[in-house]
């Protein structure tokens, strides 16, 4: 072989290292990008999450901070009518938590009757009356009051406690929120909210009981 031959041969050898050198060299530096790039989004994903949380959060704020003033404006117009404050209360409280309807009960004594209610015909609220209104682990409002916390039942009829048989006669009722009103550690009424489908509230809906002034 004449010496020009294997100086080619040895050169295009040469050529064929250095390629395989560039591809490895840009298999890394894709691989890091891509990795790279991956992480950018993931992080991207996470601020949008944040932000979405946030604006959530500053909405119910602002929900919140609406009702309360609706609230005590109704108290500034109505300081000697204690029922327009209670209907109030219970349509706001509804509203907030998107429900249906909604009861609050006053404590009398050991007892709770049904103090105002929210999206319920008369003779539904006539039902909700006449069940009993001591509290007992067979409802949700009973339940809250004994507990002295919310409690959160995503679908009445899968409840092995709740025992309620004739009510979905009278109204359609799935999920439902008990929060009791607590004063000095002790429960002086309780809100009860319903949904007619069997959905969870959310975690900001159901998250404490409710404290109320002397």
């Amino acid at each position: 072989m004449e010496r020009s031959d294997v100086a080619l041969e040895t050169r295009v050898a040469q050529l064929v290292c250095e390629l395989e050198e560039e591809r490895g060299e840009f298999a890394t530096s894709k691989s890091r990008l891509e990795a790279e790039l991956a992480e950018t989004r993931g992080q991207q994903d996470e601020l949008a999450a944040s932000k979405a949380w946030l604006e959530s959060e500053l909405d119910a704020r602002t929900r919140e901070l609406t009702a309360t003033g609706d609230v005590l404006k109704v108290i500034s117009r109505s300081a000697f009518d204690l029922q327009t404050v209670l209907d109030t209360l219970t349509e706001l409280a509804a509203r907030l938590c998107g429900a249906d309807t909604a009861i609050i009960r006053r404590r009398e004594g050991e007892v709770y009757p049904v103090a105002a209610t929210y999206g319920l015909k008369a003779e539904q609220r006539d039902h909700f009356a006449i069940y009993p209104t001591t509290p007992s682990r067979e409802s949700v409002f009973g339940r809250a009051v004994i507990e002295c916390r919310t409690i959160h039942v995503r679908d009445v009829l899968a409840d092995p406690e709740y025992n309620r048989p004739h009510l979905q006669d009278f109204v359609a009722i799935r999920a439902m929120l008990g929060v009791p009103l607590m004063r000095d550690g002790v429960p002086i009424g309780v809100f009860t909210l319903q949904r007619r489908e069997a959905e969870p509230y959310s975690k900001l809906s159901s998250s404490r009981p409710s404290p109320t002034k002397p």
